[in-house]
């Protein structure tokens, strides 16, 4: 993607130190701290820059070549040549790569990226491919631009669905892709369990009642989001008044057990993607638009959309536990990665704001250190 000359002698050819880059002038980029997160519009993903990197962007003007860019590093801070040489070129190579100069090229737009992302972080599986066809009933929706399959094993809880989303309810048959498997409690079962396309626990409460509102929940992130607003792939769950976003796998897998949750008071957000404010940065999911299902009372450690809220921490999926937390830049572009919904522009300004203000965090994605870090970020740590 760089389509920059490639560089394969000790540091660099004769050829690549010749060649001038030139950046291209309609990518976004937003500073953040000592780094910035720039989006091409070539490019799939946001990428982070390093302090160096980010300087690197004031001084590639389409003028200088390569080797001319490297003897002004090594004459301004002092390194040696052959040092600057390598540090610029990965630094044009990295730009390169990252679709920011205008001999960059790309098979795929950001634009085309971000609408062909999917709300699943995965592709069905076999095991819930056959939950889904295996003793249950099947509702075909239609929400915003999805068409999508849902099973449920109980046939009061279906006529329940059906009733309820009327107004989305279209003809189709197992072909239609899959969303949710909902498997009401069964003999001495007295749980629910709601998986989605992937086999992800979502909700495994007591009694089928909160079942329907978690996947009513979950359905409201295929609807179409509201105007000012960005939809990215994360989940989160509350604490008291604080809200926690996790990145992925965190609350996809390991799979917290709801006593856990419930007796840590953690309640889990029945989202897979979260609706975030371009203006501030909070998260502002829509409360579920179907009275029937709304209406009925969720499990214990759980809070429905969640509604809106001013995110308080991010936690990500970190190696070890001596390991930094990762840097806001990296948390703000990992999140704009997981964009459904918004342009790149409004998908960094509703990123970095809700970064902002938040605490970084990383945990080992196992469940006691998950539960304990959560439990710290409670009121408690206020």
């Amino acid at each position: 993607m760089s389509g920059i000359p490639p560089a394969d002698g000790p540091w660099v050819t004769t050829d690549f130190l010749n060649f001038v880059p030139e950046l291209r002038t309609d990518f976004a980029r937003r500073d953040v701290g000592a780094e910035c997160v720039v989006w091409s519009p070539l490019s799939t993903e946001p990428v982070v820059l390093d302090p160096l990197a980010a300087v690197m962007l004031a001084v590639v003007d389409g003028d200088a070549s390569v080797g001319e860019l490297a003897t002004e590093v090594h004459e301004e801070i002092g390194v040696p040549l052959e040092t600057a040489r390598r540090q610029v070129t990965t630094i044009v190579d990295h730009l390169g790569r990252a679709g920011l100069l205008t001999s960059s090229i790309s098979g795929t737009t950001a634009g085309e990226a971000i609408a062909q992302r999917d709300l699943f972080v995965a592709a069905p599986t076999p095991c819930s491919e056959n939950a889904s066809r295996l003793g249950t009933e099947t509702i075909v929706l239609r929400l915003g631009r999805h068409t999508v399959r849902v099973a449920c094993d109980s046939r009061r809880a279906a006529r329940t669905l059906r009733a309820a989303l009327a107004d989305h309810v279209v003809d189709g048959d197992e072909d239609t892709p899959l969303a949710f498997v909902l498997t009401a409690p069964q003999g001495l079962t007295r749980t629910h369990l709601l998986v989605d396309r992937a086999g992800f626990v979502l909700s495994a409460a007591r009694g089928i009642d909160a079942g329907l509102h978690a996947l009513a929940s979950h359905l409201t992130a295929l609807l179409p989001p509201a105007p000012g607003t960005v939809r990215i792939r994360a989940r989160a769950v509350t604490t008291g008044d604080r809200t926690v976003v996790c990145l992925f796998p965190l609350l996809h897998s390991p799979v917290i057990p709801e006593r856990d949750l419930a007796r840590s008071g953690l309640r889990l957000v029945d989202r897979l993607a979260l609706d975030v404010d371009v203006a501030t940065g909070a998260v502002t999911n829509p409360r579920i638009p179907w009275p029937a299902l709304r209406d009925l009372d969720p499990g214990r450690a759980h809070v429905g959309p969640g509604g809106t809220s001013v995110v308080t921490a991010v936690l990500d999926a970190g190696p070890p536990i001596d390991a930094p937390p990762p840097t806001r830049a990296v948390v703000v572009a990992q999140l704009a990665a997981g964009g459904l919904h918004g342009s790149v522009g409004a998908l960094l300004d509703a990123t970095a704001r809700l970064v902002e203000g938040a605490e970084l965090h990383s945990t080992q994605p196992e469940i006691t250190p998950i539960v304990e870090l959560l439990r710290q970020l409670g009121p408690a740590a206020t």
